[in-house]
């Protein structure tokens, strides 16, 4: 039974469950629209919190970034996984892991700050190993089948992901209205469209085309 005394304290706890909502929707706005430069006080403004009470929650910005990627990045792990599982073609399922992680990291400013680190920091970082493994898992499908060219690693596909998402994120390629999470801002035959028409898209062809077997004449130098 519920005494007078225990109902201030579950009325605390659940104000502090909504504040920390409100913290982590208002700050995924700021950071993937401006990374390391998001704004304390404007997270605070959208949240519509004191900025203290972000502080009790979340100590440093980069706790609250962490926190916001990790979550982030499990949900999309997932789907990306699910969508690679569902095509039965390795190869397009290569593909579309490419150009859709392409297109999130050039639409959310502070993953691309964070998979741009050298690659001796990616190795330690939570976020930077998940897109790591997923690479892995698809580049492990397409070489059972015999569709990629040997010694092509998930690392290698994770920097020409990192390289296709720069020349998508240039001021002629037009903002991608893209969320992490796995949800996104239109509908998805339009973004097929949209992605088929962009120029980094063509790069992408260029790149597939040259990891397949039958173009794997030259050496590859040793993975690190």
């Amino acid at each position: 039974m519920e005494t007078d005394k225990t109902l201030p304290v579950r009325r605390e706890r659940a104000d502090s469950v909504r504040n920390r909502a409100a913290i982590i929707d208002a700050a995924a706005i700021e950071f993937t629209s401006r990374g390391k430069a998001a704004d304390i006080r404007e997270i605070a403004h959208r949240a519509g919190v004191a900025m203290g009470t972000i502080y009790r929650h979340f100590p440093t910005k980069e706790e609250l970034l962490d926190t916001i990627l990790f979550e982030q990045f499990v949900a999309w792990e997932a789907a990306a996984l699910g969508r690679g599982a569902a095509e039965p073609n390795p190869w397009n399922a290569l593909e579309e892991f490419i150009a859709d992680a392409v297109c999130r990291q050039a639409a959310h400013v502070a993953l691309s700050e964070r998979l741009a680190r050298p690659f001796t920091e990616r190795q330690i970082d939570e976020c930077a190993k998940r897109v790591a493994a997923v690479a892995d898992t698809v580049v492990a499908r397409c070489h059972r089948a015999g569709l990629l060219r040997e010694g092509v690693t998930g690392e290698d596909i994770v920097q020409l992901i990192i390289c296709l998402a720069t020349l998508a994120r240039s001021p002629s390629e037009g903002p991608i209205e893209y969320r992490l999470d796995g949800g996104a801002d239109q509908d998805s035959e339009s973004r097929a469209i949209e992605r088929a028409r962009a120029p980094w898209m063509r790069q992408l062809r260029i790149g597939m085309d040259g990891l397949r077997p039958v173009h794997g004449t030259l050496a590859l130098p040793p993975a690190e």
